[in-house]
């Protein structure tokens, strides 16, 4: 199946033109990472085509200098992506119920898919953050 299109819908399946298809990854660490090297090895994207943002900046040049992508700031990931990838958000700690984790959680969801949502309206957005279930809903 031959198109000009990105991103398009086959039989219920995202299908993206990766020659063309630029992603965004918002919390760049060890899950993301594991993502962008499956985006390059297995689904032929640049990756020059891959922008991320993370909070810790240090950790954030250090992991996109080893993945060979472009470091940026929410805004730089988020604008003209078809993809944004949100796995920003904080592990559960000993103890923690699921219930803290997704307030916690959800709390930063909340402070950045507006300023995702301003720069990429149009973009597929794909959460990968715990409890996945109600930061989806979110």
């Amino acid at each position: 199946m031959k198109t000009s299109s990105k991103l398009f819908l086959w039989k219920g399946i995202i299908v993206m033109n990766a020659e063309n298809t630029r992603i965004g990854i918002i919390g760049l660490g060890s899950m993301s990472s594991a993502i962008v090297r499956g985006f390059i090895t297995h689904g032929g994207i640049d990756p020059t085509r891959i922008t991320a943002s993370a909070r810790n900046r240090a950790r954030l040049e250090n992991n996109c200098k080893a993945l060979g992508i472009h470091p940026g700031t929410t805004a730089e990931v988020a604008e003209n992506s078809d993809i944004v990838i949100l796995t920003s958000g904080v592990a559960r700690k000993p103890g923690q119920s699921r219930l803290e984790l997704a307030q916690t959680n959800v709390n930063i969801t909340k402070a950045i898919i507006p300023q995702i949502v301003k720069y990429a309206p149009n973009a597929i957005y794909i959460i990968v953050s715990n409890p996945v279930d109600i930061l989806t809903y979110v």
